[in-house]
């Protein structure tokens, strides 16, 4: 499969590209530097110390783990890695439809 950019997000709920399928963006969320977590309709633009994180339907992540789990990171990769593990445990089947994507600046 090839790895996501912005570009294959339309916007919240549309049809993204062909990288994905048919798969959908469920959710987006917008994560401001001091942890503060905003449901978002389309992505937004990022400032310095701001994070991102989309996931299609299939994954229950709640705004306070994406928060804990941004704030007790260093890197993109850590704070994806938390938020992974923590599915883990959530997760009884995997969909070729299911994805997450996140930037962090």
């Amino acid at each position: 499969m090839t790895p996501l950019d912005r570009s294959d997000f339309p916007g919240a709920g549309e049809t993204a590209s062909e990288n994905m399928g048919s798969a959908s963006v469920a959710y987006i969320f917008h994560v401001k530097a001091d942890g503060s977590v905003y449901k978002a309709n389309a992505l937004p633009e990022l400032a310095e110390g701001e994070g991102l994180f989309c996931h299609s339907e299939g994954l229950y992540v709640d705004p306070l783990e994406i928060s804990v789990d941004f704030l007790k990171s260093s890197s993109l990769e850590d704070w994806v890695g938390y938020l992974i593990v923590r599915q883990m445990t959530r997760l009884r089947e995997l969909s070729d439809q299911l994805f997450v994507y996140a930037e962090r600046r």
